[in-house]
């Protein structure tokens, strides 16, 4: 049997989790909002200038939080009484946070990258350009999809439903 957090111990540690969870939302936030003003800026600077910002905050703020956020409750479950697999709600938020994180990985950073490559080379013309919109109008819906399952997240943490799983 793994050994124990002390009470203090799990405090800071949640603390920092729940400082993880605040800045990865935060930044899903940002992106939403950037993305959004990005579909609706006409000037080609501001066009590249708003999605080379949204990669600062994919680079600097989201994978980090996100990563801390997994980290930081997987600790969370092996070294306290609730365990990674005992109780339902922490394995679905073990499954949704790593969807979120994948769709991070694979699915946003690669649409991001490929919209500041397109902006910055083509500026204003990258509004015609259909990849580029594509790309753009993905980036705020994974945003929207990554804020939404958050607060669900945030939800289940509180609730705490589906009860304990049977051990046999």
């Amino acid at each position: 049997m793994t050994k124990r957090l002390t009470l203090q111990q799990k405090n800071w540690l949640l603390t920092l989790h729940l400082l993880f969870i605040v800045a990865w939302m935060g930044g899903a936030m940002c992106m939403l909002v950037l993305g959004i003003y990005g579909l609706n800026v006409e000037e080609g600077e501001r066009l590249a200038f708003t999605y080379e910002i949204m990669h600062v905050v994919d680079e600097a703020m989201l994978k980090y939080s996100a990563l801390g956020t997994l980290l930081t409750g997987v600790i969370l479950s092996v070294k306290t009484h609730w365990g990674l697999t005992k109780h339902y709600w922490i394995i679905v938020k073990e499954v949704v946070t790593a969807g979120l994180i994948l769709l991070g990985i694979f699915g946003l950073s690669n649409w991001l990258g490929d919209a500041v490559l397109i902006s910055g080379a083509e500026k204003a013309g990258a509004l015609q350009n259909d990849d580029f919109v594509l790309n753009s109008r993905r980036l705020v819906g994974g945003a929207a999809i990554n804020i939404l399952w958050m607060f669900a997240l945030i939800l289940i943490s509180y609730f705490k439903p589906w009860g304990k799983r049977k051990q046999g």
